[in-house]
């Protein structure tokens, strides 16, 4: 169990002195490399078996809001919705977003398209903070 946390430790060091790398010369980045005691090129050396690559979680993209449509616009550009969370009066709130042409759309773990939303729907967004506001990624029809 150690042995993985130092792995992935190292795996992260490197991934983070590539992304710095950028306004530093190859030349150091070589030498880095290069070096059979650093980190980084420990971990070149030693690669991930698949059984840990699989045991990994994937990360949620973006901020997640749940609660039944209101109103969807589809006929305007950008395209909007407005959910509303019906909880109790101090934690009700009214989220309104604007879809994406990525944006997808998914009932019982198919994707359908943005025409299968209905006023009424319980659904789940999971959203991103674009310049002109939320702006929907997913969205999933509960049932």
């Amino acid at each position: 169990m150690e042995k993985d946390a130092i792995q992935s430790n190292k795996t992260r060091l490197f991934r983070n002195i590539l992304a710095v790398s950028g306004g530093v010369p190859l030349a150091i980045l070589f030498c880095l490399l290069a070096s059979g005691g650093s980190p980084a090129a420990q971990a070149l050396t030693q690669p991930v078996s698949k059984d840990k690559k699989a045991t990994t979680k994937p990360e949620e993209k973006g901020k997640v809001f749940s609660g039944v449509l209101l109103d969807i616009d589809l006929k305007d550009h950008p395209m909007t919705l407005t959910v509303e969370n019906r909880g109790k009066v101090r934690r009700h709130f009214v989220f309104g977003g604007e879809l994406l042409p990525r944006t997808l759309v998914w009932r019982n773990g198919k994707s359908v398209g943005v025409k299968a939303l209905k006023k009424g729907d319980r659904v789940r967004l999971v959203y991103l903070r674009g310049e002109r506001g939320p702006q929907v990624t997913h969205v999933r029809i509960l049932p």
